[in-house]
């Protein structure tokens, strides 16, 4: 967990931030706008998530966990802090998959630091991203626009995913997100029509996706969360379906479709 030893970094910020350090340099080669506020929003995530170690230490500690939560937000550019849709719809296919590993390293941390999270601002700032981010999407008239959002609010559902699944789920969670992820903006680069419809249905909660089994995880635990989220994925699969591009054939895009569909398979069947 995160500690002040003098003679070495906390091991989450240390691999979070050299990550966001090699996001910001591929972004700064592309674009340096884009670069300034990546960086600027990783250095307010990390400078806020040391303020929460410190508040724990104080007469304010039941804050602490509150103020984790969102500086895990600032680092994973989701509602309020919005550098995430505007980077990836403004940045090339490469420069998308460097965010998207950096983004899949920092859900991992925050698993890792889950003890030090505040459940209730994880679920009440979770979903409020997650609403957000969908609603975007539908009313968002560009294509790339629309899956930008969908990748906060596909990253915001993940978050969410940490205060009530055990580990090897987050392991396939996060798998299963960064290859969604990639799908969506292969597809969106090479026009596969099959590919984002593919990425759509995994959005939505259907079966044999991963989403699918996490969701039964999840309604175990809090049935009203579990309807929320298939609200919003429903929403999601309905604003990628109204802004998907037509025809194309993108090899690899789907390709990935076809290894995130068995990693549904799989998870669903461990789930039966």
């Amino acid at each position: 967990m995160l500690n002040t030893g003098v003679e070495m970094l906390p091991f989450e910020l240390l691999l979070m931030d050299v990550g966001a350090l090699a996001a910001g340099y591929v972004l700064f080669t592309e674009n340096r706008k884009l670069a300034r506020n990546y960086i600027t929003s990783q250095v307010i995530g990390t400078a806020i998530l040391i303020a929460a170690f410190f508040i724990s230490n104080t007469d304010y500690g039941s804050l602490s966990g509150a103020v984790f939560v969102i500086g895990f937000l600032a680092k994973l550019g989701i509602f309020p802090f919005l550098w995430l849709p505007g980077v990836v719809s403004n940045s090339k296919l490469r420069t998308n998959l460097v965010l998207c590993s950096q983004l899949s390293i920092i859900l991992l941390m925050s698993y890792i630091s889950k003890s030090m999270l505040n459940r209730n601002a994880v679920l009440a700032f979770g979903l409020l991203a997650v609403g957000f981010s969908a609603v975007s999407a539908v009313y968002d008239k560009k294509t790339k626009s629309s899956i930008s959002s969908l990748l906060a609010s596909q990253t915001a559902y993940t978050f969410i995913t940490l205060a009530f699944l055990p580990l090897v789920s987050i392991f396939t969670a996060v798998i299963s997100d960064f290859l969604v992820k990639f799908t969506l903006l292969a597809s969106e680069e090479k026009k596969d029509d099959i590919a984002q419809i593919l990425a759509a249905l995994y959005f939505a909660e259907m079966p044999p996706f991963p989403t699918f089994a996490e969701e039964f995880e999840i309604l175990e635990r809090s049935f009203t969360v579990g309807i929320i989220l298939s609200i919003a994925g429903l929403l999601m699969m309905v604003a990628l379906l109204m802004h998907r591009v037509k025809g194309g054939k993108s090899l690899g895009a789907r390709i990935v479709g076809a290894i995130l569909l068995l990693i549904g398979l799989a998870s669903l069947m461990r789930q039966m």
